[in-house]
């Protein structure tokens, strides 16, 4: 199930991240682990550091539950991004499964 994440209109990524990450109970590192990157860089996106790449994002969103498609800030662009990651990652993994079991 994907929540769809209170979103106020002209939050950052930052303030996205961090505000889900809070209301869901999860540390920093908690959600680094979740999406396979480190605490530091969770902490860098929240700070407004540095902006997530789209399939970062994406991946935390989903680790999240957060459905990016109801962000009505989200360009067509980005969102476009976001799905042509995802749906590369997904051939990548059906790809490497394959391999393996022959």
């Amino acid at each position: 199930m994907v929540y769809l994440f209170r979103y106020t209109r002209n939050m950052s990524a930052a303030e996205l991240i961090s505000s889900r990450r809070r209301e869901l109970g999860l540390s920093q590192g908690q959600l680094a682990e979740l999406t396979a990157t480190s605490r530091e860089r969770i902490n860098t996106y929240e700070r407004g550091h540095v902006s997530p790449r789209t399939d970062t994002l994406a991946r935390v969103m989903q680790a999240m539950q957060v459905d990016l498609a109801a962000i009505p800030a989200m360009t067509f662009e980005e969102r476009r991004s976001i799905a042509l990651s995802t749906a590369v990652a997904a051939m990548t993994t059906s790809c490497s499964t394959l391999s393996t079991s022959r």
